[in-house]
């Protein structure tokens, strides 16, 4: 659960960002694919592999669904599938 917590509150902290500066939907997810580390370097390599993801087009608000934010965020029983994701996450 602390994982999934760490995941949530890294998201945040990109959104904090985003809101000091102007940036364009897709910039905002290569500065936060850019700032990925270990497995969930691979995690997102993977993800773009497997659902065919251009990430040059990909707007911030479909990075946080492919995150799982979203769902983490509208149904309280997706904490068992962000146990599971944050685990891959080296925050």
């Amino acid at each position: 659960m602390k994982k999934s917590k760490d995941v949530e509150a890294w998201l945040l902290q990109m959104n904090k960002i985003f809101r000091l500066h102007d940036y364009s939907e897709n910039i905002k997810v290569g500065i936060t694919t850019f700032s990925l580390k270990g497995k969930a370097t691979i995690w997102w390599e993977n993800m773009k592999n497997f659902k065919h993801i251009c990430e040059e087009e990909l707007t911030w608000s479909d990075f946080e669904i492919l995150s799982g934010r979203s769902i983490y965020l509208k149904d309280t029983m997706m904490i068992v599938k962000w146990s599971t994701m944050s685990s891959i996450w080296d925050l």
